[in-house]
């Protein structure tokens, strides 16, 4: 008879237990991984290659602008990187914050390291970073979107729907690419 009682108590804590689980996990989505926030060197970070572009005026100045915030206050947020080789990191969100660190003579910033993900992942979540983001330059928006399309092989609706971007704004983002370069350059400005 104890037997038997042990055995159900057993059973009781395993179900008691499967009950937690799936409240604290929920199905089909995996459970959020804690980032690693730690100073890293500014010759250690990358950009991610499908992101890499020229620079223009216009980008000087911003870089230059939130330089002179990083002075006045500090860095108020980290950049997200994540590993690329033994000492090295690709960065998914905050290229201008690196460039206005290198501005300032900075030695390190202050990041958080995620673990490191496909590069057409990576360069996702950098496209719904740049969307998400206050301000984004336009053309940026864009030129990233094309690329992010181009290596991902995804139509403008699939990505849409991967990075959160309804139908119709997606098109009329992409539109952008068509305009007259004098357009564009305006739409920079």
């Amino acid at each position: 008879k104890a037997a038997k009682q042990v055995e159900k108590g057993k059973a009781e804590v395993k179900a008691a237990a499967e009950k937690t689980a799936a409240v604290v996990k929920p199905k089909g989505k995996p459970a959020p991984v804690a980032l690693e926030t730690r100073d890293i060197p500014v010759g250690k970070l990358k950009s991610l290659k499908i992101r890499q572009r020229g620079k223009t005026a216009y980008e000087d100045a911003r870089v230059a602008d939130l330089a002179e915030s990083l002075k006045r206050d500090g860095q108020l947020q980290p950049i997200r990187v994540m590993p690329a080789g033994k000492d090295d990191f690709v960065i998914i969100a905050g290229e201008r914050r690196k460039a206005a660190a290198v501005v300032l003579g900075w030695p390190t910033i202050r990041a958080e390291v995620q673990p490191a993900i496909d590069p057409t992942a990576a360069a996702m979540l950098a496209a719904v970073e740049n969307t998400v983001r206050e301000n984004p330059d336009p053309m940026d928006q864009a030129v990233s979107i094309k690329a992010l399309m181009d290596a991902s092989g995804l139509d403008a609706t699939a990505l849409g729907k991967k990075v959160g971007i309804q139908k119709s704004r997606m098109s009329r983002i992409l539109m952008r690419l068509e305009l007259p370069k004098a357009r564009q350059a305006e739409l920079r400005a």
